[in-house]
């Protein structure tokens, strides 16, 4: 029985480490949602860091917990599986929210280039009226 309770201690320290990594992870989430990318395109790369080396910690935690789990031979009704089970569907609905954003991004993006090819293709059909060779500030057609 002591060993079981130990188990249910580690399995309730691991749930809110747990928690507490994804409450990180939505108020990082929270953050990208805020940022004009086009503005601070260095942010993206620093949130990227951010959110695999979170992701990295949550996941070993998470792994834990399994393993506590497994250990126990019935699993205890624990209050902060509930939470935890709604942080992840929070996370999951900001996921979808950022991959719109980017999906959008994306199509702006595409556009601009677009645009861009565009007018160089219409540069390079361009030329002058003038057939004598030399510097356009030498010499006037």
């Amino acid at each position: 029985m002591d060993s079981c309770q130990n188990n249910e201690d580690r399995l309730t320290e691991l749930l809110r480490e747990s928690l507490t990594g994804y409450e990180q992870l939505l108020s990082l989430n929270e953050e990208i949602l805020d940022i004009n990318i086009q503005a601070a395109p260095e942010a993206i790369e620093s949130y990227r860091q951010r959110v695999k080396s979170l992701l990295v910690e949550i996941q070993k935690v998470d792994n834990r917990a399994a393993r506590v789990v497994d250990e126990l031979s019935a699993q205890p009704e624990n209050p902060l599986h509930q939470q935890r089970q709604e942080l992840l569907q929070r996370l999951e609905e900001q996921n979808r929210l950022i991959s719109e954003k980017i999906r959008g991004m994306m199509s702006l993006i595409s556009a601009e280039i677009g645009q861009l090819r565009g007018g160089m293709t219409a540069m390079s059909g361009y030329h002058g009226d003038c057939d004598q060779k030399g510097s356009v500030l030498k010499k006037s057609c």
